[in-house]
């Protein structure tokens, strides 16, 4: 078939998975899960091994999105991008094997802060560790590039996917749209990540979340000062508004006057970093590790 014919040149033979040695469940996914993995012949090798079901894999478009999601990862090489360790496949999956970040996802740090508000100073690191890498493409570690797209600086795409309380104006009114929706999606991270809770919310009183995202202004009370008037130009409702208020992008955004001020060089060496606690979440990873072989000395 198309699909095998597609694949076969691509992906390494299955006997890679032989030489690992596969634990518990990290997370999963509509179409596939993490676990993690360690290698046989070096145990201090720990990875993230994404399985993708083949079933799932249903039509050209999915396979479309397998080859860039392996392309982007073998291309972006760079310290807040996770590392990229190969592909292999057996019968019935295609496999990811990645850098393990034992640290944890951001999400799970959130809910583990008090009433799940992360203080302002982790939170301007959080976003400071977001922006690196994405000023890189067009601390934290982006992961997740099933649904990425190259696109030059300007260009726009019709796609809509994500996380729906994250979603721009335009692209909730089925318009084309670009880094400006890129842009208003910092502002509900760093938002939801001071507060404690989505701007938007699915189910909350009786108007839908579209007309949320469309009509509701989002209070930024709850920000430091000098975070709001930020928010308030990445929460602009207009996507023109948005691009006036950051000409160059990410690096618009990082020049804003309560980013600029950070150690930058720390934050990109990893010196200065959110005060998560990242022992607790590598404390559990060991208890996905898989079993030791019995040795076969004799």
């Amino acid at each position: 078939s198309l699909r095998v014919s597609l694949m076969a040149s691509d992906f390494l033979g299955p006997s890679n998975l032989d030489q690992l040695l596969v634990g518990g469940q990290l997370g999963r996914g509509v179409t596939s899960s993490v676990k993690v993995a360690v290698s046989r012949d070096d145990p201090s090798q720990l990875f993230a091994l994404k399985a993708v079901k083949k079933a799932r894999i249903t039509g050209q478009k999915q396979l479309e999105h397998l080859f860039r999601e392996k392309q982007l990862l073998c291309e972006l090489r760079d310290p807040s991008v996770v590392g990229f360790h190969g592909t292999f496949k057996d019968e019935t999956h295609l496999y990811f094997l990645l850098e393990l970040l034992d640290g944890g996802e951001l999400l799970w740090h959130m809910r583990r802060c008090p009433c799940g508000r992360v203080p302002a100073e982790s939170a301007r690191l959080c976003l400071a560790g977001v922006l690196l890498p994405l000023q890189f493409m067009q601390g934290l570690k982006l992961v997740d590039f099933g649904h990425a797209k190259r696109m030059a600086f300007s260009e726009r795409s019709s796609s809509i996917c994500g996380t729906p309380h994250f979603q721009a104006p335009e692209m909730v009114r089925g318009e084309a749209h670009g880094l400006p929706a890129q842009l208003w999606a910092l502002g509900v991270l760093l938002l939801e990540m001071v507060s404690g809770t989505p701007p938007f919310v699915i189910g909350q009183g009786p108007s839908s979340l579209k007309e949320q995202i469309l009509t509701t202004t989002p209070d930024v009370s709850c920000l430091p000062p000098a975070a709001r008037p930020l928010v308030d130009a990445l929460l602009q409702r207009e996507p023109t508004q948005r691009e006036t208020a950051f000409p160059h992008g990410f690096s618009s955004v990082r020049m804003h006057p309560w980013l600029v001020e950070l150690d930058w060089a720390a934050v990109e060496s990893g010196r200065s970093v959110a005060d998560f606690d990242f022992t607790a979440h590598a404390e559990q990873i060991k208890d996905l590790l898989p079993p030791c072989q019995p040795c076969s000395c004799t």
